[in-house]
């Protein structure tokens, strides 16, 4: 084979080896970019749910708060009532207990 057929021969197979490794080299790369960008995905999402858990406990403590506003504002109303009632039920007592007295000073 004349030499300048092998070295035009030469030259292809040095050509597709490059090619080949500059293909690999590629793939590499991308799997690469690939796995960064699913790394970064999950990163994201945990943060997100992160995020949202932190909002749902904020909500579940206002929540809770609120409720135990609204049950110490019903205490508080219902001790309110229990006082008054049992304010008017000694003032009838002693309303009672005056007609009597007067009732057996009559007698």
């Amino acid at each position: 084979m004349p030499p300048f057929l092998q070295l035009e021969m030469e030259l292809k197979v040095a050509r597709a080896e490059h090619a080949a490794n500059l293909e690999k080299k590629l793939a590499e790369i991308r799997q690469s970019q690939h796995k960064a960008l699913e790394e970064k995905v999950n990163e994201i999402r945990m943060g997100a749910r992160r995020r949202i858990e932190e909002r749902i406990e904020e909500s579940r403590t206002e929540s809770k708060k609120q409720l135990e506003m609204q049950l110490d504002k019903l205490r508080s109303d219902s001790a309110y009532k229990l006082k008054q009632q049992l304010v008017a039920e000694r003032e009838r007592l002693q309303l009672q207990l005056q007609a009597e007295r007067e009732w057996l000073a009559m007698t």
